[in-house]
């Protein structure tokens, strides 16, 4: 069982071992885990401080 479900870009197979990901369609909601924690992630303080 993959560890990450990723979109189609070509750069993931570069990065992860291909047993780690595997490649789906947004269609799927697999990918939204990960689009949810890059959000969270690049959110910039002052919009998250109260």
């Amino acid at each position: 069982m993959p560890a990450a479900y990723t979109d189609f870009w070509s750069a993931y197979g570069t990065v992860f071992p291909s047993k780690r990901y595997q490649a789906v369609g947004k269609e799927t909601g697999k990918t939204s885990y990960i689009e949810r924690f890059n959000c969270t992630v690049c959110t910039p303080e002052n919009l998250t401080s109260s």
